[in-house]
């Protein structure tokens, strides 16, 4: 009994210092400061979905799905100061447990710094609030996210309106679609990715970033040569804050793109043509490479202790292959409205409604059994979401 009253007390003290609490739990040791934190995610809603054109004909087109997801970036995360070092390491909890970033960071002195490790890229790196779909951030739907990567980055901060960051990253190297002899992947160079901060007055940020990477195939069967893959992106993100909105909004263009960006083909069912990626050309001999471009913009309005956001983004690649059985291009888009409604400084709610349209497969013509469609029967459907984020952060 006497035991079961300490574990009651102890976790209500707990409840109570979380309840209370606006930051993480910080713990020091001598001369090394700790710091616990994390954030622990939930969507519940409807998704709709329009499944576009099917290749077979008794295949539904359309379902309803009630979800409660758990997105699968809930985190947990401890940083470490020990004098101009610091280290930090976060996992995802999920139904595994995934590393997020794992970096040691050294402060050089001058506004100088370096660090090393596995963090967020340089490119674009910038998100929107657009939750549901797996906190989506309309990835997939304009946002070029090029993911979580080891690399070697070094800071320079000129002054309090401009910080410069440029970095080698161990990004990824595949093999393009349609090659049908073997070819290995060979790294000539790591990644190089650079952004410039620029604040003015408090109230405009402007953020330009760069990615270039070349890497070799090469040919490890009869009549397969050597291919060169370059790979490339300019972007410019941007915020604007004014008395009673802000915005936020991101533009890129580039050239494949799809083979350093993550959670950047979302598109349900596709047969052919990863969205921005290189393919093979007629001759099986070279690739054609694929230029890609896209954005997104969101405008945030407080209300008391409201926020309303509202944003769209939208894709486009081109697509190469014979006219005749090949779109010219393909495209994606997105939209969404929610309501972030915070409860305490920890926790709020977000309600939200959010449609993807995913555009058309770059096949024109779908083939299933019992059954081949006419050129223009590739549409790939569309979602429409409905729902609640719940996020709480410590």
């Amino acid at each position: 009994m006497v035991k079961r009253f300490w574990v009651l007390a102890a976790a209500v003290a707990m409840v109570f210092c979380f309840a209370s609490s606006s930051s993480a739990v910080t713990l020091k040791i001598g001369d090394v400061d700790f710091k616990l934190g994390g954030s622990i995610r939930y969507d519940v809603g409807y998704q709709f979905s329009d499944l576009g054109d099917q290749p077979t004909v008794l295949t539904e087109d359309s379902k309803t799905d009630f979800f409660v997801d758990d997105p699968g970036n809930s985190r947990l995360n401890l940083k470490v100061n020990y004098g101009k070092v610091s280290g930090f390491y976060e996992a995802a909890i999920s139904s595994d447990i995934t590393t997020r970033h794992a970096y040691i960071s050294y402060d050089m002195g001058g506004g100088n710094g370096l660090l090393v490790g596995r963090t967020w890229s340089l490119l674009t790196l910038h998100f929107n609030e657009q939750r549901l779909l797996n906190d989506d951030a309309l990835f997939g739907a304009g946002n070029l996210y090029s993911g979580r990567n080891p690399q070697v980055r070094f800071t320079r901060k000129a002054n309090d309106n401009i910080t410069f960051n440029v970095a080698l990253e161990d990004n990824d190297a595949s093999t393009p679609q349609g090659l049908t002899k073997s070819y290995v992947a060979d790294e000539l160079t790591p990644a190089l990715l650079a952004n410039l901060v620029y604040t003015l007055s408090n109230t405009v940020t402007l953020t330009p970033s760069c990615l270039v990477q070349l890497y070799k195939l090469k040919g490890s069967t009869y009549g397969a040569k050597d291919i060169d893959v370059l790979s490339w992106a300019l972007a410019l993100d941007g915020i604007v804050k004014a008395d009673s909105l802000t915005l936020d909004f991101e533009a890129w263009y580039g050239q494949n793109v799809g083979i350093f960006a993550d959670a950047f083909d979302l598109r349900p069912s596709q047969k052919t043509s990863t969205f921005g990626a290189p393919t093979a050309n007629l001759l099986d001999t070279d690739i054609d490479d694929v230029n890609s471009f896209g954005g997104w913009a969101q405008l945030a309005i407080p209300v008391d202790q409201v926020t309303i956001y509202t944003g769209a983004g939208y894709q486009q690649a081109e697509v190469e292959g014979p006219s005749a059985t090949y779109e010219s291009e393909i495209s994606t888009w997105g939209i969404f409205v929610a309501c972030r409604y915070d409860l305490t400084k920890q926790f709020y709610i977000q309600p939200e409604i959010a449609y993807f349209d995913w555009g058309n497969d770059a096949q024109k013509t779908l083939t299933g059994t019992g059954v081949t469609y006419a050129p223009g029967n590739n549409d790939l459907g569309n979602d429409l979401l409905v729902g609640i984020h719940f996020q709480f952060d410590f």
